[in-house]
């Protein structure tokens, strides 16, 4: 396996701290502007992939499709089931859960997760052009002139409590009249 797909393998399922995320992904980015890495690159690599184990393939899933009964023929002729196999690597943690069936074949009503948004906006006088926040220790040191206790932080607090994820602060652009 090249060194190549083992670094996309360890940046897709791998373990890792932040900081050797950001070595790793810098060091693909090196490997398709050269075409080439160092033996320390290479040994590296490969001891976070095999360390991790990342060479095991997942085993496959057998799932059963299941026909719902008002696009099975009539009773007389014979709808085949049809068995398909799906690779199931790791769940996605956003993923919506499988809807349960009732035995005729239709589907029960499963309830809408609603999901936060995770990026929002600010307007601030203060900067000139616009700024990402990812913690409210951040915002705080863009934006001084928004206190604690005013009902703006409340919200930005409650979006990082919530999910949020970043936070643009985008300049004010006010037109001038003449």
């Amino acid at each position: 396996m090249k060194p190549i797909e083992m670094l996309s393998a360890i940046l897709q399922r791998g373990q890792i701290t932040d900081r050797e995320r950001e070595s790793f992904e810098d060091m693909y980015d090196r490997i398709h502007r050269y075409k080439r890495c160092s033996d320390k690159q290479k040994a590296w690599i490969e001891k976070v992939y095999f360390g991790q184990k990342l060479d095991e393939e997942a085993p496959v899933v057998r799932r059963r499709v299941i026909i719902p009964t008002w696009q099975q023929r009539s009773k007389g002729s014979a709808t085949p089931r049809v068995e398909a196999q799906v690779e199931s690597r790791e769940p996605k943690p956003n993923a919506v859960p499988s809807r349960p069936t009732t035995k005729t074949g239709t589907f029960l009503a499963s309830p809408a997760v609603a999901k936060s948004h995770q990026v929002g906006y600010v307007n601030y006088p203060g900067v000139q052009r616009e700024v990402p926040v990812a913690t409210l220790s951040m915002f705080e040191e863009v934006c001084p002139r928004i206190r604690r206790g005013s009902r703006q932080y409340q919200k930005v607090a409650d979006f990082f409590a919530n999910g949020g994820v970043v936070v643009k602060v985008k300049p004010v652009h006010t037109a001038q009249v003449a």
